[in-house]
């Protein structure tokens, strides 16, 4: 082999392990960057989990609504609780386990006690979308995010395109000024939830009660 050709060995073998060196350096400068960029962040914008405890008032205070976790999120599901303020004092009417994973999103309480629950905490397509609640061993109505697209008329694309909060709601649910209804806006419209018998209506086709 000639010395031509050994010193251009040499030369090319120096640059390839300075390539090499020079892209370590450059890893190493990039993962301290990211965990410096990690660190930065503050705590406030990482909210993986909802309150541990939140409740909700019937329209005249009579029924409170309660959702708590019992052990601080370490398992996903929540514990309802609905008590009435009698003259005697405050009473619990039922308490259970909640299906929705981590509590539902939003939940309302009804002039007579009923519970209607909305979404789920986590962003999935639920089984859970509205579950309306009076006496859970012996009346419950569950419609599941397919019911909801079909009494609004959408498609779930645009159902879920549209969404503000959680999988399908642009917004919070409330009640109307009968306390009978609950309205939830979703899909550029209003779903009506009867607190009665449960069923899904449009609110611009049928009249809400006064």
């Amino acid at each position: 082999m000639g010395s031509t050709t050994t010193l251009f060995l040499t030369i090319l073998s120096g640059l390839v392990a300075a390539a090499v060196l020079c892209s370590d350096a450059r890893a190493g400068e990039g993962a301290r960057n990211l965990k410096l960029a990690v660190a930065e962040v503050p705590a406030s914008d990482f909210v993986p989990f909802p309150a541990v405890f939140r409740k909700m008032e019937s329209p005249d205070g009579r029924y409170v609504f309660e959702v708590r976790s019992t052990d601080g999120w370490k398992t996903t599901h929540a514990v309802g609780r609905l008590l009435e303020n009698a003259a005697a004092g405050r009473r619990v009417i039922w308490e259970k386990v909640l299906p929705q994973e981590y509590g539902p999103r939003y939940f309302l309480v009804g002039r007579q006690g009923q519970v209607v629950l909305f979404d789920e905490s986590i962003n999935v397509k639920s089984r859970y979308a509205i579950v309306l609640m009076q006496q859970p061993e012996t009346h419950q109505v569950v419609h599941d995010f397919d019911a909801v697209r079909r009494a609004l008329e959408l498609s779930a694309a645009t159902l879920t395109e549209l969404a503000r909060g959680g999988w399908w709601l642009q917004g919070a649910p409330s009640l109307d000024p009968s306390g009978a209804q609950a309205i939830v806006p979703a899909g550029d419209k209003f779903l009506g939830v009867d607190l009665i018998s449960g069923q899904l209506f449009l609110v611009n086709e049928i009249s809400i009660r006064k």
